[in-house]
């Protein structure tokens, strides 16, 4: 979670960027800025459509001071960081998870755009009944009448589509009204962030930055699983949050294909055999560190730092790539301890096989 100091400064960079102030805020202070009706007629709907959990995790909102100018209009600065920082009071908050569960109108939402714009068929009515909203991601058709740009499909007839398990971009999704191209926020090739801190890290110097919309740590830790479906066969892109072994006992009349061939098309993200890759060396299947080398481990024969003490799969997902981008600043050479290669720890092996990759 972004400390309050961070927070502070998006806020302060929305506000003298969007409302053209000439000094940065504090808490406590309120400045008189002009703002037009359209803007003025959309933060408040923004405001209203705060769901009652919303209100009771952040606090009811203030509304803006509407000054005698119309035109004019005072805001405490206190309330944009409370606005910025709502979605990650709600993610950090002990009933969340039970509130992501039971709110599904915003992924309902979400397939009519899908099948809007893609050819649907019973199996993905099923995977979505089953996966979605969730870590998966399925290669669909793209209708001839799809108003998704080329631009988010690299020219090509087929686009990868998902909807993710996390309140903040379902409300996000829902309140745009249409799809979103959503690549990693990472720079090409670099580990995969898993909090808004590692999005800062990356980005940080690029002045085209404009906010950072915090929805909490990754629950997974992993990207999405990434499958194609091609008559009798569920082809694995890219292993993920959703394994192979669920895949099967939800499809068992399918033939679950888990190994991508050589010299393979790139229709979908992470395919490259170069990916995920920290800015250090990094050595699979070690059982000991060597010189200058810093071991993590797997399961209860090694010591910290350690994934997972307990042999969790689930764990050790979760820890991987905020493992490698915390040590990759204090050493110079990483090395991993084997992982079994079942269920989520294919995804796990996936990535620090690319990440090892040279090519």
């Amino acid at each position: 979670h972004l400390p309050n100091s961070i927070q502070t400064f998006y806020a302060n960079h929305y506000l003298r960027e969007t409302l053209k102030l000439e000094k940065m805020i504090k808490p406590d202070d309120i400045y008189e800025y002009s703002i037009s009706e359209k803007f003025k007629e959309k933060l408040s709907l923004i405001i209203n459509d705060f769901t009652d959990e919303e209100r009771n995790i952040l606090g009811e909102p203030e509304l803006p001071t509407i000054s005698k100018n119309d035109s004019k209009h005072l805001i405490p600065s206190k309330f944009i960081l409370n606005f910025l920082s709502l979605a990650n009071k709600i993610c950090s908050s002990q009933s969340s998870s039970s509130y992501i569960n039971s709110s599904n109108e915003p992924s309902e939402f979400i397939f009519d755009q899908i099948e809007e714009n893609c050819e649907i068929n019973d199996d993905i009515k099923k995977l979505n009944d089953l996966f979605w909203p969730g870590p998966m991601t399925i290669i669909l058709k793209k209708k001839k009448e799809s108003k998704i740009s080329n631009l988010a499909s690299a020219n090509l007839d087929t686009i990868g589509v998902r909807i993710p398990n996390n309140i903040t971009a379902l409300k996000l999704i829902k309140s745009f009204g249409k799809p979103i191209a959503a690549p990693s926020a990472n720079t090409s090739s670099s580990l995969s962030p898993t909090e808004a801190n590692h999005v800062y890290e990356y980005f940080k110097n690029d002045k085209n930055l404009s906010i950072i919309l915090d929805g909490g740590s990754t629950q997974i830790g992993l990207e999405s699983t990434i499958i194609n479906l091609d008559n009798d066969k569920i082809e694995i892109l890219r292993h993920g949050g959703v394994s192979a072994e669920e895949l099967k006992e939800k499809f068992p009349q399918k033939v679950i294909n888990i190994e991508q061939k050589a010299n393979e098309i790139i229709i979908a993200p992470g395919m490259l055999s170069k990916h995920y890759s920290p800015a250090v060396p990094l050595r699979i299947n070690a059982k000991k560190a060597e010189k200058n080398e810093l071991l993590i481990g797997f399961g209860p024969n090694y010591n910290a730092p350690n994934l997972s003490f307990e042999g969790s799969l689930v764990e050790a997902a979760s820890n991987l790539f905020s493992f490698l981008a915390k040590y990759q600043k204090k050493y110079s050479k990483i090395a991993i301890a084997p992982i079994p290669n079942k269920g989520i720890g294919r995804a796990i092996n996936d990535r620090i096989k690319r990440a090892t990759s040279k090519n």
